[in-house]
């Protein structure tokens, strides 16, 4: 039963993830969407780069399981799809939406790209370890990306956070007429 709520939970996650920046669309949220995709990317880093709800599923099921062991595996998804392929095509679908309304959400906030390159650069090399895509997970290197990429994402929590205390007005746009991708255009 508790898997099947896990699994519930994950699936509509993804899809609120996807709703929200149409939904609300003010500085203010626009930053708690940025810093709670930051967060959901740290978190990864704490867990050897494992989702944090599909950990808690595997601890549900196996309690000595050992984080990053399976980081492939969503057994709490198993519960709504019947296979795992369905389970794969959801989360590229999911993700590639996620990231691309993530774009604009960093675009409406008016952020210097050259402020993100990093902790960007770093996330993908940390996903090409956790995939086993250019690197493989388990050496010395996977250990210290892992550990500079929580550095740099938790410092762009912080800096954005207290930029958007100190200077709220950093985060208005002011131009009107950049092309910012709005919904309407999306489709």
């Amino acid at each position: 039963m508790w898997l099947q709520i896990i699994g519930i939970f994950h699936f509509i996650h993804s899809p609120f993830l996807i709703v929200y920046p149409f939904v609300f669309n003010s500085p203010l949220s626009n930053l708690l969407y940025l810093n709670y995709f930051f967060g959901i990317m740290t978190s990864y880093t704490f867990i050897n780069g494992e989702c944090p709800i599909s950990y808690s599923a595997k601890l549900l099921i196996d309690s000595n399981y050992i984080a990053g062991d399976k980081v492939d595996h969503y057994p709490e998804m198993l519960t709504i799809f019947p296979n795992s392929m369905y389970v794969n095509y959801y989360f590229s679908i999911t993700t590639t939406t996620y990231s691309v309304l993530l774009l604009n959400v960093i675009r409406r906030l008016n952020i210097p790209f050259c402020f993100l390159v990093l902790p960007f650069s770093s996330l993908i090399i940390y996903v090409l370890f956790i995939r086993n895509i250019y690197f493989k997970r388990n050496t010395r290197g996977f250990q210290s990306i892992q550990e500079i990429t929580k550095y740099y994402l938790l410092t762009t929590i912080s800096t954005l956070s207290i930029s958007y205390i100190l200077y709220p007005q950093l985060f208005r746009k002011e131009d009107q007429d950049l092309p910012w991708i709005q919904p309407s255009t999306l489709f």
